[in-house]
């Protein structure tokens, strides 16, 4: 950050620390080409993370540059890009929902990463909801930011309009039109551009995010809600979602199903406040952790020296790199493996975090004298309570990142190898775990003993070393637990840099005892932040329990 278009702004933002006191040496402003600038600056060895606010796009090829590096991984914080949606049922009250809609659709002309871009409305409800929205839309005022009197302004300059434009055109072809705002007379000197509904038939319609002022809307019936859910995952982005009503049981139900980062009940979608709405996507969305959330500096700390030295060229990496070509053969199977493992997980997050750690009981001896179980049980078990205005519930969870890929070669401790899969299976991971032959039985045994004690079925699975670069290849892997920490790992870390789907860790194990600590297990969890307007449900209970000081 920023933008290219925007240095002024950044200028003096920086400028401000600096008279706060912050050494001009410790904090450095760099104005010009993306581009340009991040090739010399990323490929550059004394730079030890990066941090990056932006396009999935461009976050993708930042990783794959900080791949090219030799030596450990480089902590890497990307927030990225959504296709951010609403779903709407017919108890939700039609005159909050298009005010929700107007603020998170077309409120400072719809340029936030958090904006809504998709309207699910509920059949019953869509038409009432569709006439007040047109009349919203007219009645806004399009114009010069600097004036109270306007409520839109431009976007960011001619090359985003010029595409916005075109997606306009499109969409007249393909969707219905349903409002637009009409442009002042005061705006043909400026990069401006009209808000525009559109209804449409699918979400399949839109094959990337519209950063502008557009809002598409599909109607659905309540019997197809799961079938709505399925469309907004299957987008692979994982942002923000917004949902109005005034059942609890239909937005838990949403809740649970969907894997957006940040959700927002009966309110807007955007605006979220540092400490309160922790934000931050998942998915192709981001990485995380979550800025302005109470584990985002673990990210740019570290607990123990590194030098610039690598010991050795890892034995993994060896291995992986025997590994590395991807067989259509195997693409297919484990295609299937892992979502198994997906759905197992899900399953397994269903668990109460007592009953985790009882169904893991045969993994347990491999955790002794580690405070892993007491962290789980300290951070997972209910959500962590944030701080919020009288009548809003702000909450963050933890829950697994996904289904974890276990490298365990001939050269590995096997005990330390299933000490890496207790971690991932009680932070609410699936587990697949890809070793040799004098290994496999061992794991074998484990896996029945398991489901014994009550695991679901694929959630531990065992594959063959062979299989790796197929799996990494998978859209929901969630990350690789590797014997690499010390070592040279860049081939490894290029295999994953090569991905298409979202951006997922490389997880070294630990040297020793002491470094199995929260920040290390934030590797396996993925944060997520419930923010709820409780008054619209009917109003807030908790005032009852007030007293005077």
């Amino acid at each position: 950050k920023p933008a290219e278009q925007t240095p002024l702004i950044a200028h003096y933002a920086v400028s401000l620390f600096h008279r706060a006191g912050v050494p001009v040496n410790v904090l450095q402003l760099l104005l010009g080409s993306g581009p340009k600038i991040g090739n010399i600056l990323i490929t550059d060895a004394r730079i030890s993370g990066v941090a990056f606010t932006g396009s999935t796009e461009t976050a993708m090829i930042i990783n794959r540059q900080l791949a090219t590096r030799s030596g450990g991984p480089i902590p890497f914080v990307a927030e990225t890009g959504g296709q951010n949606c609403m779903i709407v049922d017919s108890t939700a009250l039609p005159e909050q929902v298009v005010d929700d809609v107007i603020a998170s659709s077309f409120l400072s002309a719809g340029q936030r990463c958090s904006a809504l871009r998709v309207l699910f409305l509920q059949e019953d409800i869509a038409d009432t909801v569709l006439t007040m929205l047109r009349g919203a839309m007219h009645s806004m005022n399009i114009g010069d930011p600097r004036y109270l009197s306007s409520d839109v302004g431009p976007v960011i300059d001619r090359t985003a309009q010029k595409a916005l434009l075109l997606h306009i055109e499109k969409m007249h072809r393909e969707g219905t039109l349903i409002a637009k705002t009409k442009l002042n007379d005061n705006t043909s000197q400026g990069s401006f551009v009209a808000p525009h509904a559109f209804e449409i038939k699918s979400i399949d319609q839109l094959n990337k995010e519209v950063f502008g002022p557009i809002l598409h809307i599909i109607r659905f019936n309540a019997e197809n809600l799961d079938a709505v859910i399925n469309q907004i995952n299957a987008t692979g982005y994982g942002l923000t979602l917004g949902i109005h009503s005034r059942i609890e049981a239909f937005s838990e139900t949403v809740y649970r199903k969907t894997i957006v980062g940040n959700t927002y009940v009966n309110r807007n979608m955007v605006g979220a406040v540092v400490g309160v709405n922790p934000f931050g996507g998942r998915g192709l969305s981001g990485t995380g952790p979550k800025a302005g959330g109470p584990n985002y500096l673990f990210r740019f700390c570290s607990e123990q020296q590194k030098t610039n030295t690598i010991d050795q060229i890892s034995s993994v990496g060896t291995t992986m790199a025997r590994y590395s070509e991807v067989s259509p053969d195997t693409t297919s199977l484990q295609k299937d493996l892992i979502e198994a493992s997906e759905q197992a997980m899900l399953e397994w997050q269903s668990y109460p975090i007592k009953k985790r750690i009882n169904c893991i009981t045969p993994l347990i001896p491999y955790l002794e004298g580690l405070p892993v179980v007491s962290i789980v049980n300290q951070k997972l078990a209910e959500p962590l309570r944030l701080p919020g205005p009288t009548g809003e519930k702000n909450e963050l969870r933890l829950v697994g990142r996904g289904p974890m890929l276990v490298v365990i070669t001939s050269e590995d401790s096997l005990d330390l190898g299933l000490r890496q899969v207790a971690s991932a299976l009680l932070c609410g991971c699936s587990v697949i775990v890809a070793t040799e032959p004098e290994h496999a039985l061992a794991v074998e045994k484990i896996t029945k003993r398991l489901i014994t004690s009550g695991v679901p079925k694929n959630l531990l699975i065992l594959t063959d070393l062979d299989t790796i670069s197929s799996t990494i290849c998978q859209p929901a892997l969630g990350g690789l637990v590797t014997n690499t920490l010390g070592s040279d790992s860049q081939t490894i870390r290029h295999l994953l840099a090569q991905r298409k789907d979202s951006i997922i860790p490389l997880i070294e194990w630990p040297k020793n005892n002491a470094e199995y600590q929260f920040s290390w297990l934030l590797w396996f969890l993925s944060e997520r932040t419930l923010t709820e307007n409780v008054v619209a449900r009917g109003g807030n209970t908790e005032l009852f329990s007030l007293t005077e000081n």
